[in-house]
């Protein structure tokens, strides 16, 4: 997790880190009935046990939103390509 690599980079030691992930999900798109986004927002809740002020932790968690690939995939447009095999 970039939470963790981003505390090791700062000198943060963790004793422990649980990530909790929540979104509302709306199937009406995959099954035709309209063109509306599956998911409109993603709460991302991390739990870090460290000895380090709220401030700190508040900007490795900043440092590792900016570095995170699976961050930025959510974030960024990406390209797709769909093959069919066989």
């Amino acid at each position: 997790m970039t939470f963790a690599q981003e505390a090791a980079r700062q000198g943060v030691e963790l004793r422990g880190l649980r990530a909790r992930l929540s979104t509302e999900l709306d199937q009406s798109r995959a099954l035709g009935a309209t063109d509306n986004p599956p998911v409109g927002q993603i709460d991302w809740y991390l739990d870090a046990d460290a000895d380090a002020p709220r401030e700190t932790l508040e900007e490795i968690k900043r440092l590792a939103d900016d570095h995170c690939p699976g961050v930025w995939c959510i974030r960024n447009p990406i390209a797709l390509a769909t093959h069919l095999d066989g």
